[in-house]
């Protein structure tokens, strides 16, 4: 199968995984923002309680200690709710890491389907000192056996030559699949992809 043909096969998908992205990205600037407040509020707490200021204009002359738990149980709450954003932020988060690895995931089937076993895959297009194609395969691994923990030494020496050509700091227990599409890869949407994949040579 060529190459156009594969990326024709599977076009939708593409699309879909670029579009979710994006939604989520705008999903994750939204979430930082109730991050940012949900903090305001748990430090302004923390600071009236810190200083004492349970009552600051005596209007409860006799409620100092009701107030003060007042004080402790809002600032519990508020702390509850920064939890709950900041778990939600790291879904959104790892929903972008998923989805770049199924466009990692494309790119090397499309390899695959047009050129058969790694070893005669196109290879003089490089990422830094890497052949294009490999990084493709490895980073795909990577983001799909990531949560084993154990990286394997093809994955570990991909990444630190990778750290070393683009000054890019990775964190192997995690899902690389964002860093590597965007920011090695710099595959910033469907047609920049597409256009990559069509030239390798």
């Amino acid at each position: 199968m060529k190459m156009i043909d594969y990326l024709e096969s599977v076009d939708f998908a593409l699309r879909s995984y670029y579009d979710s992205i994006q939604h989520y990205k705008l999903e994750i600037t939204k979430t930082n923002q109730q991050l940012s407040e949900a903090i305001r509020k748990v430090l302004v707490a923390e600071q009236h309680l810190s200083l004492g200021d349970w009552d600051p204009y005596d209007n409860l002359p006799y409620g100092y200690i009701d107030h003060f738990h007042g004080m402790k149980a809002k600032g519990y709450s508020d702390s509850l709710e920064t939890k709950a954003i900041k778990e939600k932020l790291d879904i959104q988060k790892e929903s972008v890491n998923q989805l770049s690895g199924s466009i990692l995931q494309v790119a090397k089937q499309g390899l695959s389907y047009a050129y058969g076993d790694p070893s005669v895959w196109p290879s003089s297009q490089l990422v830094g000192t890497q052949a294009l194609s490999k990084v493709i395969r490895i980073a795909r691994n990577q983001s799909l056996h990531y949560e084993d923990g154990k990286p394997s030494e093809q994955i570990k020496k991909c990444f630190q030559l990778l750290e070393k050509d683009l000054s890019i700091t990775f964190d192997l227990t995690k899902n690389q699949g964002e860093t590597v599409v965007f920011k090695v890869l710099q595959w910033s949407d469907h047609s920049t992809f597409k256009n990559q994949m069509l030239n390798l040579k």
